[in-house]
């Protein structure tokens, strides 16, 4: 049977091989196997945790667009105030203006009764 001991060693070697090879993927395996089941709880948790995650992204963009309706209420009312300090400031210069021209009326009044033109009217006629 030397006839087939050449062709037998070679079957042999590859036979070794194979099972050398499928022997390594099985520790492959049951490698990878042992890290899924260590991460599998993780796993499974996942959906839940993207749902918590996604309410909390709906809350937190509620809460963004209830700050934003609030800044824009305060920039509002700061233009309103603005204005009204600007238009209480104007009111006092006017005010101011007019007890000027008050005064001032008074004051030629006064002199125009001094002078005695009191009794002459508009348009320079007497009473």
């Amino acid at each position: 049977m030397k006839l087939f001991s050449g062709p037998m060693k070679k079957l042999e070697t590859m036979n070794r091989i194979l099972t050398n090879s499928a022997r390594q993927r099985v520790e492959r395996i049951e490698q990878l196997e042992r890290v899924l089941q260590q991460v599998k709880p993780e796993l499974m948790e996942l959906p839940k945790r993207v749902r918590e995650l996604e309410e909390d992204n709906r809350q937190l963009t509620e809460r963004l667009h209830e700050l934003e309706q609030e800044v824009l209420a305060a920039t509002t009312l700061r233009a309103y105030l603005q204005r009204i300090t600007e238009l209480e400031e104007n009111n006092r210069k006017l005010t101011d203006a007019i007890a000027h021209c008050k005064s001032c009326i008074g004051e030629l009044e006064q002199i125009r009764f001094r002078s005695g033109r009191d009794s002459v009217r508009p348009g320079g006629q007497g009473n």
